[in-house]
């Protein structure tokens, strides 16, 4: 019998396992109670549930704790009798789906409801694509097939006219956002009302403040009436408080007895958005209501369970899926010239390709991409290693000499450095990096530490408080109010002003100087700094190394030992989930 070694059950996972193990009436509670706190753990690693196959017929070892797991028929057999696993048709606490797949139940009807939502929308009757094709509007934003990507820009616009679903996926700087504006003002017509009410959202402050940009961007330079340009919002908010979520309680004011009032959404970033969230979107949206989702499926999945966007893009490209031609990939990047090597690097990464990736980064290249020896021997004593602290302070002295906050928080995202983990020995993690940060810049007179609101610390919000219209992942800026000498944290608001927010209304939040690769989703800068551990770790993964490239317009300098950097790119994330087979089997 071969042997599993589970070294990371939390309290959490325990307890659950022994609720379950208590609340049993069948047997092999030990059985239960191991399998329940797996399923709990796998939720906090981003699976959606566990596969029994992972785990039948192993013995599981969890401290001084021995159980043996049957193979898959008895195992199957025990779950059936115990009394807590239903087949998805009860309200029991864990739900046996699809082939070996164990659930929550409540992830379980998220998934089986997610998938039944998508299905009825890709099964209503499509429209005609000739009478479209033929309108003078799509003719003048979107013209004849070309070799430049704008055939693909124009076939995204046809599905999503045919359509009440569709996808437009694609990497940074494809024209995702130039399609949807497009496409917006495509179905405004000329007199601006074809499309309806139009919202635009995003699962993260940060995500909608950049599609707001970019949209009244695009807008201005369109070649339609101004009812048509009007039709289109300037501004993006948050999926949660689209959804109008009720503070506290996990739960949303829209839902299915009172949906949204919109005739057509976008939703962008939609690879940041978790299973039960997007759940609760679909939920929320009219059966007439048309949805775009904009995204990039090969970036990090959401912090929490699924990998919605991934399966779906996974279940579109199957000829007989009923989501087949829902998903329109763009493939022409716009941001880089071509031969640009960062956009040579993301590709290698993406594809897994480790000796191509190795040599676009190296040294003598000078292309603007570059992979060097990772940091060691620091800690807050020491002196911060020369090369870190020329970067630093070329990274951020300029918006620290800023004279007011709109050229502070311009400046601030001209450079960012990235880590893969939020604490870990020397300058490995986060963590240091700031510690890092302050300390090179406090020694150049830059900053002064002594007061947690220090003039010119960057803050980032961690979570939501909707009171404030703060979210997570709104970074702001200190910046010394210049009527009273008061600290005031500046931030960017979606419709493009600045606002002020006092320190002590401020929710949660942390220096920024450095953020994880997670948190950086949905932001772009100038120049990327990526900072890995020395060592191999769970959570490297090259869509890690792919989201963090792919925030840089300009260049990327990665520290890391190149062992840990080709284990990274031949490793993939497979997350655990039943969507894509609900997709293509409902």
């Amino acid at each position: 019998m071969k042997y599993i070694r589970y070294e990371d059950e939390r309290p959490i996972d325990r307890q659950f396992g022994g609720f379950i193990m208590r609340l049993s009436t069948g047997p092999g509670k030990g059985v239960l109670r191991v399998l329940a706190s797996l399923v709990s753990r796998a939720l906090e690693g981003g699976d959606v549930c566990l596969d029994l196959q992972s785990v039948a017929g192993r013995e599981i070892m969890t401290g001084e704790e021995h159980v043996s797991i049957p193979e898959l028929p008895e195992l199957l057999d025990v779950l059936s009798r115990s009394g807590v696993v239903s087949d998805g048709g009860g309200n029991l606490p864990l739900v046996k789906g699809r082939g070996s797949l164990l659930y929550l139940q409540r992830y379980h009807v998220a998934e089986s409801g997610l998938a039944r939502a998508i299905l009825n929308r890709c099964l209503e009757p499509q429209g005609d694509p000739e009478k479209e094709a033929r309108t003078a509007l799509l003719l003048q934003l979107f013209p004849a097939e070309s070799e430049d990507g704008g055939g693909m820009q124009r076939a995204a616009a046809l599905q999503a006219l045919r359509r009440r679903f569709s996808v437009i996926a694609g990497g940074p700087g494809t024209g995702k956002t130039t399609t949807v504006v497009k496409i917006l003002a495509l179905l405004a017509g000329e007199d601006g009302t074809g499309g309806g009410r139009i919202a635009m959202a995003a699962p993260t402050g940060k995500a909608a403040l950049r599609l707001s940009g970019s949209v009244r961007m695009q807008k201005a330079a369109l070649h339609c009436t101004d009812a048509a340009r009007r039709a289109i919002p300037d501004e993006a908010s948050t999926l949660h408080r689209l959804l109008q979520a009720v503070p506290g309680t996990g739960r949303f004011r829209h839902g299915p007895l009172n949906p949204l009032p919109y005739d057509t959404v976008v939703v962008d970033e939609a690879s940041m958005v978790a299973l039960p969230l997007m759940h609760a979107f679909f939920s929320a949206l009219s059966p007439s209501c048309r949805l775009i989702l904009l995204g990039d499926p090969d970036q990090l999945a959401s912090v929490e369970a699924g990998a919605v966007l991934g399966d779906i893009c996974a279940a579109a490209r199957l000829p007989g899926s009923a989501l087949h031609g829902s998903v329109t990939v763009l493939e022409r990047n716009y941001r880089f010239d071509g031969g640009s090597d960062i956009s040579d690097l993301a590709r290698a990464v993406n594809g897994g390709r480790v000796e191509e990736s190795l040599g676009l980064l190296a040294p003598d290249r000078g292309n603007g991409v570059v992979l060097r020896p990772p940091y060691v021997g620091w800690n807050e004593r020491d002196g911060v290693p020369e090369e870190l602290a020329d970067a630093i302070m070329e990274g951020y002295r300029p918006f620290l000499e800023a004279g007011d906050p709109p050229s502070a928080l311009l400046a601030f995202d001209r450079f960012r450095m990235l880590g893969a983990i939020g604490d870990g020995p020397g300058l490995s993690g986060v963590r240091g990096l700031n510690m890092a940060a302050e300390q090179v810049l406090r020694r150049a007179g830059l900053i002064d530490p002594s007061s947690p609101f220090y003039h010119g610390r960057p803050v980032m919000v961690r979570e939501n408080d909707y009171s404030m219209r703060l979210f997570n992942g709104d970074t702001g800026i200190v910046f010394n109010d210049p009527e009273c000498d008061a600290p005031l944290v500046w931030f960017n608001a979606p419709d493009g002003s600045l606002r002020a927010v006092a320190p002590e209304r401020l929710p949660k939040h942390e220096t920024a100087y450095a953020v994880t690769i997670h948190k950086s989703q949905g932001s772009e800068f100038d120049a990327v700094l990526m900072v890995l551990p020395r060592q191999d770790s769970p959570l490297l993964s090259r869509e890690l190394l792919y989201t963090a490239i792919t925030r840089a317009r300009r260049s990327v300098e990665i520290r890391a030992d190149p062992e840990a950097l080709s284990a990274a790119i031949r490793k993939g994330t497979a997350r655990v989930s039943g969507l894509k087979d609900a997709l293509l089997n409902p």
